[in-house]
């Protein structure tokens, strides 16, 4: 019993600071660069495990791996979890193992889009095997009615690819497992990315006729990121004319470097 209430005493001071981290590790996941872990982290480790009366001595001890991988007794279930949970985060850049369609995660390159949601970012990812649109967003960030696709002035930034997607272009999340998908529409001389209910009612969209298709794109509670991965099916859309993706490279190419670029970035600042 005794045991007992120390773990649950435990769960109760550290589970808060767990899943904040793991929100972390979601962003750092789709972000540029390469997400690390402190060692010891993904077993919950605080510093404090072992009594030590210098608090600088005391960081880190011995990492205990029996909480999340050891035999019965051993293991503490919301560790387990924990480390589960963030096993599969950073899978999603191990791409050989998992789905290549995830590689710009690992070296993509990246360039800002604009959506109507002040507590949404979002980043359009590439490389030669696939693209992606990823948002990062609070856990109550609530939902979405548009991404924006083409260049446009983000305050004093611009953002966006000069042009766009092209109409036809498909996108779905990787969580999604029914037929929902989001299609790049061209309306009134701008290229968006909107959510539809079905692959037919996206082919059928026409705007200003038919805005009932159109879905809001409910954000997930208690998640930090979303990813949206383009899928093989497209069409020439009924709206607004096709283009080439080739055109992708040089404009996404030169638009981050001037978004990410640290001069313009203060200088936009």
């Amino acid at each position: 019993k005794e045991n007992d209430l120390s773990d649950k005493t435990f769960e109760a001071i550290l589970k808060p600071a767990l899943d904040k981290m793991l929100m972390m590790d979601e962003i750092l996941s789709v972000m540029p660069g390469r997400n690390t872990t402190y060692a010891g982290d993904e077993y919950g480790a605080t510093g404090y495990e072992t009594p030590s009366k210098n608090i600088y001595a005391q960081n880190r001890n011995v990492a205990h791996r029996e909480w999340a991988k050891g035999k019965d007794g051993e293991r503490k279930q919301f560790i387990e979890e924990y480390y589960d949970k963030k096993q599969a985060i950073n899978e999603r850049r191990k791409y050989n193992k998992t789905d290549k369609a995830l590689s710009p995660l690992s070296n993509g390159e990246t360039v800002m889009l604009s959506t109507n949601n002040a507590n949404v970012m979002a980043m359009f990812r590439y490389n030669k095997l696939s693209e992606l649109i990823c948002l990062v967003h609070s856990p109550e960030a609530g939902s979405l009615d548009k991404i924006t696709i083409d260049q446009n002035k983000d305050g004093a930034v611009v953002v966006g690819l000069a042009g766009g997607l092209a109409v036809g272009t498909c996108f779905k999340d990787i969580k999604e497992k029914g037929s929902a998908i989001f299609g790049v529409c061209e309306e009134y001389g701008e290229k968006t990315l909107r959510k539809f209910s079905s692959m037919e009612e996206y082919k059928n969209y026409k705007p200003g006729q038919s805005a009932n298709f159109i879905e809001k794109f409910e954000l997930p509670k208690g998640s930090a990121t979303t990813i949206l991965k383009k899928i093989s099916t497209a069409f020439k859309g009924s709206h607004g004319i096709g283009q080439n993706q080739n055109h992708i490279k040089i404009q996404a190419y030169l638009n981050s470097k001037q978004y990410l670029n640290t001069n313009n970035r203060q200088k936009a600042i």
